[in-house]
């Protein structure tokens, strides 16, 4: 069988729709709360959590509004049973009484937005589209990956099918066709040839450098007339570098364009409140393609300056896999990182928002404030983006906050930063002995929730090296203990430090060794907000199994 959307044999993102899991309200309710608890609140004057009682208008602008990004792109995606907008998710949360007014303003998807909609597949033996069908499916998405194919008598390396489907456009105006394919592919449109991807094909950046850039071209259509779409796939005729995959990616768009942006700065400027939901897809988050830059795609970044120029009361909603420059964040009253969350992303973004659920996430990683500011950023090509089909990694140990601490290089937000609805009160950090031992050094940190709301407080240990004779991280993150607090209740973060989180990986010997000397235990609530420290010492030098690589 084919891989196409709706049949069984295909990649992660198809092969949950036969045989689905059931649902359970338990289950969704789990994945809600996922959502939320990871959700990464960045900057916050106040204005989060909002009130649902007092809001008139609420502006829901944004390319991520109205679509539910839920997951990242290649092995990330999975046959999600249904999808919630973030849209459809405080449209749920909010009563009658307020009103909500969408603009979608622009556009941030790297691909044209696949097709959907049922359409006829069928395959013939060899590349010509010559004799009988050898099989006929039925599909539902415009993408297929073949690993397999629906009958034996085909070869995957000398196929080809045709993939028939209609398309009926809710607006008149220009629509683009895009296609990218691993193989050759031509996309019809009434029978006139709109996208050619076949002849002059070459390599590009899809399906894990073996497909070609996407291929567009606009045409005019009219709102409710139906087009015949026809795209004929073969498959490639021989295999570069060992690789041949089999894949066909094609879809339609219609543009959006000035009127939409100032459509949805307009609704801004009218509103209590302005919900703005930015950031990437899963075709920019995906495996074996590197991003160009660290900025935000498209007009976003105009698009938050436009809306924060007539509405002071803006909350950044963003979703992508990893940091990004933000010139704008002065502008804006909150920012809200959502990640890419499941299938319940608009109602656990509505949670958090209106504040039934705490921000529970702190960032995994360094936001930089700059792309140049990351470690790999040397000027050297080999090291950056590659040279020749190499990578050389320089950096050695100092990467993200590492790199940071140790080159003294100030992060937009350090590694583990995150803020809540709460707010807490640390005491100092107290070792159960100054004298490291076999079993380890416990280290205590009482932390109190002066606040007004149930919240958590994550308590990170660092250790660092004191006077150290080679050259190491500033501090390395060792430990570290999620509390939840009511108001006022006062709870104990435990922290074990042993001898093996002391250590380096010695190049020379092959193992870890810890050099006698003291070293500090440094708690914080992220890699740049250090709350307290204890000095303990090492008496003799410890050395781990030779070739113990593990972390």
């Amino acid at each position: 069988m084919g891989l196409g959307s709706g049949q069984s044999r295909a990649t992660p993102e198809f092969s949950l729709l036969r045989g689905r899991a059931t649902l359970t309200p338990r289950t969704y309710g789990l994945i809600r709360q996922l959502g939320a608890e990871g959700a990464v609140l960045l900057k916050n004057d106040g204005i989060l959590p909002l009130q649902k009682t007092g809001l008139g208008h609420v502006a829901v602008i944004g390319p991520n509004a109205a679509e539910a990004r839920v997951m990242g792109g290649g092995s990330a995606q999975i046959a999600a049973h249904y999808k919630v907008s973030p849209l459809e998710g405080i449209r749920d949360a909010l009563s009658n009484a307020n009103s909500i007014h969408y603009a979608a303003a622009c556009r941030n998807n790297r691909l044209i937005n696949v097709f959907s909609g049922e359409m006829r597949v069928e395959y013939f033996k060899g590349r010509d589209f010559a004799g009988p069908a050898m099989a006929i499916e039925t599909a539902n998405k415009g993408e297929f990956f073949w690993f397999e194919l629906p009958s034996s008598e085909l070869d995957p390396s000398n196929f080809s099918a045709r993939m028939t489907a209609s398309y009926i456009p809710a607006e008149s105006g220009e629509h683009v066709f895009g296609m990218t394919n691993a193989g050759l592919a031509r996309l019809y449109v009434n029978g006139k040839l709109v996208v050619n991807g076949y002849d002059g094909w070459s390599r590009g950046d899809n399906y894990f450098g073996t497909a070609n850039v996407e291929q567009r071209q606009a045409i005019h259509l009219e709102a409710g007339q139906r087009y015949q779409m026809i795209v004929e796939y073969c498959s490639p005729a021989t295999s570069e570098e060992g690789i041949n995959l089999t894949a066909v990616r094609f879809g339609v768009e219609k543009p959006l364009g000035e009127a939409d942006m100032l459509d949805a700065v307009a609704k801004a400027e009218n509103a209590d409140v302005v919900l703005l939901f930015v950031g990437r897809d899963g075709e920019w988050d995906t495996e074996g393609l590197d991003l160009p830059d660290m900025r935000l795609p498209g007009r976003q970044e105009e698009l938050i300056e436009s809306v924060a120029a007539v509405n002071a009361n803006v909350v950044v909603v963003l979703q992508t896999g990893g940091p990004i420059e933000m010139p704008w964040i002065g502008k804006v009253r909150a920012v809200l990182q959502m990640w890419y969350p499941g299938q319940e992303l608009g109602h656990a973004v509505a949670d958090v928002l209106f504040g039934d659920v705490e921000p529970g996430g702190r960032l995994p990683q360094t936001f930089p404030k700059r792309l140049s500011d990351n470690c790999a950023m040397v000027g050297d090509p080999k090291v950056y983006p590659g040279k020749d089909g190499h990578v050389r990694y320089a950096e050695g140990v100092f990467v993200g906050y590492r790199h940071h601490d140790t080159r003294g290089i100030e992060p937009l937000f350090p590694f583990g930063f995150g803020l809540g609805y709460t707010r807490f009160s640390w005491g100092e950090a107290k070792a159960s002995t100054t004298r490291m031992s076999a079993e380890g050094v416990t280290v205590t940190i009482d932390v109190t929730n002066v606040g007004e709301r149930t919240g958590s407080e994550l308590v990170q240990l660092y250790v660092r090296p004191i006077d150290s004779t080679i050259e190491r991280p500033e501090k390395e993150l060792r430990a570290f203990a999620k509390l939840r607090l009511a108001p006022g209740e006062t709870g104990t973060a435990s922290l074990v430090v042993r001898p093996r989180d002391l250590s380096y990986f010695d190049e020379g010997t092959k193992a870890f060794r810890a050099a006698a000397g003291r070293y500090e235990l440094v708690a914080a609530a992220n890699a740049a907000d250090i709350r307290s420290t204890v000095t303990i010492e090492l008496a003799d030098e410890w050395i781990g199994e030779t070739g113990d690589r593990s972390i």
